[in-house]
């Protein structure tokens, strides 16, 4: 619809200026297009805030994976308060970085010194997004969390999966390698 108006008001405003031969009735056009693309561009934004803070989705966690992956490699999230916003940790060099992902906002929390947990990440074969798919396929629900886990010598992700209303619903491990 906003671009329809905005074809529109560009029609209205190209015509005037070619049956007026003045320029007062495009500048006019202009102020008035202005102020309806702002409402345009805050409906957009009001409707992006309300997705984010909205009802959880597993497709946000993907998004959230997908966004922390620039910062290395992603050894486990976690939903925060059964919403769309995530902490994610990635294995970077030497160290293990706290991520805050919502929406398209990705902010560093904190980071720390852990040569362990960035070995295990390198041995990991299996991707964070194809356990959590896999437990998904598994049990119908919200992923509540994911982690790179090393138990009794194997290592493995362990995906907490929710009901919609955010009650624990099981929890899988699964084979990193």
């Amino acid at each position: 619809m906003m671009k329809r108006t905005l074809t529109v008001l560009a029609a209205a405003a190209l015509l005037a200026g070619c049956s007026n031969g003045g320029t007062e009735a495009p500048a006019t056009k202009t102020v008035t297009e202005a102020p309806e693309t702002t409402v345009a561009t805050t409906e957009a934004t009001t409707e992006a805030a309300s997705e984010s803070t909205g009802e959880a989705t597993n497709d946000a966690a993907y998004d959230a994976i997908e966004a922390a992956r620039p910062f290395g490699t992603v050894i486990s999230i976690d939903r925060e308060n059964n919403s769309n916003a995530f902490e994610v940790k990635v294995a970077a060099e030497d160290k293990i970085v706290e991520l805050l992902v919502d929406g398209n906002h990705v902010m560093e929390q904190e980071s720390e010194q852990d040569a362990e947990d960035v070995a295990k990440a390198g041995q990991a074969t299996v991707a964070i997004e194809d356990a959590i798919k896999d437990a998904l396929s598994q049990h119908d629900g919200i992923l509540d969390s994911a982690e790179l886990d090393e138990d009794n010598g194997v290592l493995q992700w362990e995906v907490s999966i929710d009901n919609p209303d955010g009650t624990d619903l099981a929890e899988v491990n699964l084979p990193a390698k």
